[in-house]
C-alpha cells in the first residue's frame, strides 16, 4: 500500500535533531575518547584533550577540535538520556555541517561560538573556528552549522595571471 502525501495537509518535517548530520555532503569526522569527567551530548562544540586522540568540554584558551556527532546506535541511559559517557568514543566532525541548538539567536552567516558546556551561540563567547550558522533560529531552536577546520583565509594561495606568468617564465629560462 503506497502512502498518500495528500492526507498528511500542511504537516512537515523536522528541521533535524542535535548532532545529526545535515547532509551527506564532503565530511570529516574522527573518533575520540571522551576524557571529561563529564557527559558529552550531541551537537556540542568539543576541546582538544591532553592526550592524544581525546576530546573534552571546551574551556577559556582551548583548542577546539570539532562538533560532537550523534551516532545511530547509542542507547538511552537509565534516566532516558543519551550521550557520550566518559570515556566512550565521541565522534567529532571537522569537515562538514550538522543540526545544532543555538543557545542565542542566530542568522546565515554568523560565526559559531560555545561556552564551557559546549553549546554552541554567536557572540563573545569561545570561537568555533572555521564555523558558520548557515540558517536562521531563535534562541533555543535547531539551526544547520557548517564547519571546516581546515580552512583558513590565509591557507589559500591567490591565483593571479601573473604568477602563472612569472611560472611559466621560469620554466621557459630554465630549458635554454
Amino acid at each position: 500500500m503506497s502512502i498518500q502525501l495528500a492526507d498528511y495537509g500542511d504537516a512537515q518535517l523536522e528541521r533535524g535533531i542535535p548532532g545529526l548530520e545535515a547532509d551527506n555532503g564532503p565530511n570529516s569526522i574522527v573518533n575520540r575518547r571522551n576524557a571529561s569527567t563529564t557527559e558529552i551530548d550531541f551537537g556540542l562544540a568539543v576541546a582538544a584533550g591532553v592526550d592524544a586522540d581525546t576530546a573534552v568540554l571546551p574551556s577559556t584558551g582551548c583548542r577546539i577540535i570539532g562538533l560532537s556527532v550523534r551516532h545511530a546506535t547509542m542507547q538511552a541511559n537509565q534516566t532516558g538520556n543519551v550521550s557520550y559517557a566518559p570515556k566512550a568514543t565521541v565522534p567529532v566532525m571537522e569537515i562538514g555541517r550538522l543540526w545544532a541548538i543555538a543557545q542565542t539567536a542566530v542568522s546565515p552567516g554568523d560565526p559559531v561560538t560555545t561556552d564551557a558546556n559546549g553549546a554552541l551561540s554567536t557572540g563573545t563567547a569561545i570561537a568555533v573556528p572555521g564555523a558558520v550558522w548557515e540558517t536562521q533560529a531563535a534562541a533555543g531552536a535547531i539551526a544547520r552549522v557548517r564547519i571546516n577546520l581546515f580552512f583558513t583565509p590565509n591557507t589559500i594561495p591567490p591565483t593571479s595571471s601573473t604568477s602563472k606568468k612569472k611560472e611559466s617564465d621560469d620554466s621557459a629560462s630554465s630549458v635554454s
